[in-house]
């Protein structure tokens, strides 16, 4: 009988557990031996056999074709590749694949070490693949919107794990259809998702074969922090930028402060684990009182993210203007997707799952509000927001990148080109934020608006008032999704009733100081006041407020345009204020002298 002299075992990198193979070798009968088969050291005939189970990412997901139709050059039939990766024969007998967690199977397949397999529906009898089981059930079982696909081991073992989508690239004719989708580098076995890209083969696909768009990758970049989500009231949802693995001791480490209370869990995401939650024994703190201390999580390649510290709080009730809309693109340019922005300008968090929004031409609004995100997603303090009605496109056209932070709105309303009003509502249908939008709100020097955002200048000042929007500045790409907006100003009121500033600015759309900021603050309410500036003969040039009623700080903006629709020349011109109380009987008048270039 053979005897078993020593083992020793393999670790493989995975979704945090550790793996084994088991290497056993045996004093064999030497009846039994070939030649070529047996070893003499010493006196010792030797034999080593392997023990092999498939571990994470040994077979990976390497080309989807989710929409075959209009067929190129391939059979009408949806596809899976897998691609084994290790140095080891594995056997398929008795896996399963799973679509958005619906499951597709048994495979039945024996794959050697660096051969590909086909995972398919019926329709492929002509083509003469070595490697193929069909499974799919349909022409449908690879959503075109795209989804989740998950490989398991026939013990429940997550073998490999990806993600589809319009990856954004490519030319437009081949997201019609008929063109698959292939990894550029299947040793990538976290990025995948990210690494996607149209074939480039004439066929419209390589199943079977090495990916026409293979390009080894040299993974450097950690994962990044792309947003976080609140599922109770005492967990916290964190979500990366790819799949992550964390340490045993991770829970010990992190840190809710000033409390030093520690997560009672921390739990990976299942199947994509992209994201983790955190239990903690109590409830968020209600305002950015708090901060999450978060040690480094790492990738595939063993990069590490920094260590986090990251601003934590109770979902609280949005307010009307509490979430704000800050900039909208709804005439883009060619090839290029609408948009809005959302900002946060307060000390609280939201959670966008708890709003919805619609977009009103005609006076009919709140009629078709559509939920601004599926699960739990969380606007801090200070964020900003884009939404499109896909994430691969506003990537694309407006070159968005990390950290700049993006949300998807598959139903999300068309913004009419002739103008419009933008809704954010609460559960109960209570209206948050109302924007108006139309072409008269550009900058006057602009002959043609295509492509070119409307962004709010004032946090302070409502969204409904025209002159708190302005055309993005030529300098910034005339739009600036997911970041300060290149016309915003603070607010200047100093305690003096008419304040300027800048002193000399330059309406001539470089995105530096392209308009005046007037501030009016007369200390009181119920003051009745009219602002307007003349040249310096005394020729009124814009009437900017008649018969208002200010608040104790209220604040105009001049963009150098006449009320005659022409932009004043250079020069010196002077910003009048006269007010009055009609219960104290108080007034005021005052100027203030203000200088036009252009540069």
């Amino acid at each position: 009988m053979p005897s078993v002299l020593w083992a020793q075992y393999r670790f493989d990198f995975g979704t945090g557990s550790v793996f084994d193979r088991e290497k056993l070798f045996f004093t064999p009968d030497l009846d039994s031996l070939s030649p070529e088969k047996a070893s003499v050291t010493g006196e010792r005939l030797r034999l080593s056999f392997m023990k092999n189970e498939a571990v994470w990412g040994d077979v990976v997901i390497n080309e989807v074709m989710f929409d075959p139709s209009p067929i190129v050059n391939l059979p009408d039939c949806e596809y899976v590749e897998i691609f084994n990766r290790s140095v080891f024969p594995i056997d398929l007998e008795g896996w399963w694949v799973e679509v958005n967690e619906k499951s597709y199977g048994p495979v039945s397949m024996q794959l050697g070490p660096g051969k590909f397999g086909v995972l398919t529906g019926a329709g492929w009898e002509e083509m003469q693949l070595l490697d193929k089981v069909s499974i799919f059930s349909s022409g449908s079982s690879l959503p075109n919107k795209g989804a989740t696909i998950a490989l398991y081991h026939s013990d429940g073992t997550l073998i490999h794990v990806v993600r589809y989508a319009d990856p954004g690239t490519g030319p437009d004719w081949k997201r019609e259809g008929g063109w698959s989708l292939e990894s550029g580098d299947p040793d990538r076995v976290c990025n995948t998702s990210r690494l996607w890209k149209y074939s480039e083969d004439r066929r419209g696909g390589t199943p079977g074969e090495k990916n026409s768009v293979f390009s080894p990758v040299n993974d450097t970049s950690p994962p990044r922090l792309v947003y976080m989500g609140y599922p109770g009231d005492k967990s916290i949802t964190l979500y990366f930028s790819e799949l992550i693995r964390i340490t045993p001791d991770h829970r010990d480490r992190t840190t809710l402060l000033p409390s030093g209370i520690h997560p009672d869990t921390i739990s990976l995401g299942h199947p994509f684990f992209d994201h983790l939650t955190l239990h903690f024994p109590d409830m968020l703190p209600l305002r950015s009182e708090a901060d999450l201390l978060l040690p480094s999580v790492y990738d595939c390649s063993g990069n590490a993210s920094p260590c986090l510290k990251i601003p934590v709080g109770q979902g609280s009730v949005p307010r009307f203007s509490s979430v704000q809309i800050n900039e909208v693109m709804y005439d883009p340019g060619d090839g290029a997707p609408e948009f809005i922005e959302l900002h946060n300008p307060g000390d609280l968090f939201f959670d966008l799952g708890k709003i919805s929004m619609d977009v009103d031409e005609e006076g009919s609004p709140l009629k078709d509000l559509v939920t601004l995100s599926e699960g739990s997603r969380i606007l801090s303090p200070g964020d900003f927001l884009v939404l499109g009605r896909n994430s691969a496109a506003l990537i694309r056209a407006y070159g968005l990148e990390y950290p700049v932070k993006w949300l998807e709105v598959e139903n999300m309303p068309a913004l009419p080109n002739s103008g419009g009003t933008i809704y954010l509502a609460d559960r109960s249908g209570n209206v948050i934020e109302m924007v108006h939008y139309n072409d008269r709100m550009h900058m006057e020097l602009l002959d043609d608006t295509r492509g070119i955002s409307l962004e709010r200048i004032s946090a302070v000042r409502p969204g409904t008032d025209p002159g708190n929007w302005h055309s993005a500045a030529s300098i910034a790409g005339y739009c600036t999704p997911g970041r300060k907006n290149s016309q915003s100003q603070g607010e200047v009121g100093t305690g003096s009733e008419l304040v300027l500033e800048p002193s000399v600015f330059s309406p001539d759309h470089d995105g530096n100081e392209d308009f005046l900021q007037i501030s009016v603050d007369v200390k009181g309410q119920g003051w009745v006041i009219r602002l307007w500036v003349t040249d310096l003969t005394g020729s009124m040039i814009r009437q900017l407020a008649n018969n208002h009623v200010a608040g104790f700080i209220s604040t105009y903006t001049w963009d150098g345009e006449g009320d005659d629709g022409q932009m004043a020349e250079e020069g010196i011109y002077i910003v009048h204020l006269r007010g009055y109380h009609p219960l104290s009987g108080e007034r005021v008048n005052r100027k203030r002298a203000t200088g036009v270039i252009y540069r």
